[in-house]
């Protein structure tokens, strides 16, 4: 596998109908963070938030937690670059808060 992140969230939303096309659409939320920024006008971990398969919440069985994912490019609209995951492999959960 490739880049550790720390997933936050991960839920399932639809299914509902598109506006436009009618079809029915469902999937998977994901929020994460990788890198830490550490600039002059950002500093931290900023969330990223991704939209997977339904199927694929089932790969998030601790969460939060420490993950271990695989990227790929695919075209997204107009035929711009999006990076998604494709690999996810649990590391160790992530205890944060009350939970500490």
């Amino acid at each position: 596998m490739g880049v550790k992140v720390a997933v936050l969230y991960a839920g399932q939303w639809g299914p509902f109908a598109d506006e436009r096309t009618g079809e029915m659409r469902s999937g998977t939320t994901v929020i994460y963070c990788d890198a830490p920024e550490d600039g002059q006008s950002a500093r931290g971990y900023k969330p990223i938030k991704e939209s997977m398969t339904l199927e694929d919440f089932g790969k998030f069985t601790q969460v939060p937690g420490i993950y271990d994912v695989d990227f790929r490019r695919r075209a997204g609209a107009n035929g711009k670059a999006v990076t998604v995951m494709t690999g996810v492999k649990l590391v160790k959960p992530l205890t944060l808060g009350h939970d500490a």
